[in-house]
């Protein structure tokens, strides 16, 4: 048994605080909760501090229907097979079919996992390990997959988005290349016979034409090798957190891979809940399976601030954390059923504005490709032609 401070307010509005003995942090917040009252802090009780108040024993979890009704176990063996589709790695691809074999030959589910821990990933074998006591691990798995699967279809569509900037893009460097190294130093030329006096766009292109003429491998080698240099040497030095935390500050570009994760971390949160696992516990795990290292680092901070009797709502919304989007989500965290709602819409909300995201790459970048050609394009035709026109009306 474990002692815990509590403060509360009852079903009148009227402040409580005490202390109350039970088994775990949950049965202890659920056993307030069975009183109507509003459960304000609840922490490990300090030694060196005696709190007035009614003191509360509970010996058992109280009884209340499950919010989630159990599944058959073909449910599990489908949703690992699927799941097993989705992995990028090979590796726990195999792991995972081999665990559906196993629960199809009847082998128990935390055997199964237990035989293959070394080739499963790390937070899908957390995720398992919460569902086993109350026997409904496909819901985690369920949501686990939808993780997969939202994170490739982003990604997927994001490629596509960009497919088309990008063929622009190079087709344009390549005639930008092919009119600097072969038809500018003809006009260079020309311009040098006759003893033309050059305008400063002109001189301009013909000194940009003679360094690439001479060195245009190297510099085409620097444009594609140096970002790529750039961001592996960032990395290497500050970690992959910082390299993730640049690319997603790009207001167009990474916004939307942070609003899939947000989503998909509300989604797993609320299912999470939905198995009446403590808020605290919830976050953590969560955290381990999103891709975001900055939600990640401050779902579990928030976690241990939970635990040392911060409010929720309050924990979230710390400066330095990256969960201040879920504040709004969290107002609701004593409120049971209302807060799951919450998570799940707010994920919902997430979701679409990465859609959105990701086809304002598509809306902004084709049309901004596009006038950069014909401005490119135009400015080297000007370049050469004033000068020509200068000559002409000399030699007339």
């Amino acid at each position: 048994m474990t002692t815990f401070d509590y403060s509360a307010d009852d079903e009148r509005g009227r402040p409580r605080s005490g202390r109350i003995t039970a088994p775990t942090w949950n049965i202890a917040q659920d056993a307030l909760r069975d009183r109507g009252w509003i459960v304000r802090t609840l922490q490990l009780a300090s030694e060196d501090q005696t709190l007035g108040g009614e003191d509360i024993t509970v010996t058992d979890a109280p009884h209340r229907p499950s919010p989630l009704p159990p599944r058959h176990p073909l449910s599990l063996v489908l949703s690992l097979q699927a799941l097993a589709e989705e992995l990028p790695a090979v590796r726990g691809r195999e792991a995972l079919a081999s665990v559906a074999r196993r629960l199809e030959q009847g082998q128990p589910l935390s055997q199964a996992v237990h035989d293959e821990e070394d080739r499963l990933p790390a937070d899908l074998r957390g995720l398992i390990a919460l569902g086993l006591p109350s026997g409904r691990v496909d819901f985690l798995i369920n949501d686990y997959l939808e993780h997969c699967r939202s994170s490739s279809d982003l990604r997927r569509s994001f490629r596509v988005s960009l497919a088309y900037p990008i063929c622009l893009l190079a087709i344009l460097i390549g005639i930008l290349l092919f009119l600097f190294v072969s038809i500018v130093p003809l006009f260079a030329k020309i311009f040098e016979d006759f003893n033309t006096q050059l305008p400063g766009l002109t001189v301009v292109m013909v000194w940009t034409s003679s360094l690439l003429s001479k060195a245009w491998p190297w510099i085409l080698i620097a444009i594609v090798v140096g970002p790529l240099a750039g961001y592996g040497l960032l990395r290497a030095l500050a970690g992959p957190g910082a390299a993730q935390s640049l690319w997603r500050s790009v207001p167009v570009l990474g916004q939307g891979f942070r609003w899939a994760s947000l989503s998909n971390f509300c989604q797993l949160l609320a299912t999470l809940m939905e198995l009446e696992i403590p808020l605290p516990q919830a976050l953590r795990a969560a955290s381990d399976v999103t891709d975001d290292f900055a939600l990640s680092q401050g779902a579990r901070r928030a976690a241990t601030a939970i635990e040392r009797g911060l409010p929720p709502r309050e924990a979230v919304c710390q400066r330095g954390l990256a969960l201040a989007e879920l504040g709004a989500a969290f107002h609701w965290a004593d409120r049971g059923g209302d807060f799951v709602e919450s998570l799940r819409a707010s994920g919902e909300v997430f979701s679409a504005r990465s859609r959105v995201q990701t086809n304002l790459v598509l809306w902004m970048f084709e049309p901004v490709i596009l006038c950069l050609t014909a401005i490119s394009v135009g400015l080297i035709v000007l370049a050469l032609f004033l000068p020509l026109i200068k000559l002409l009306n000399d030699l007339s």
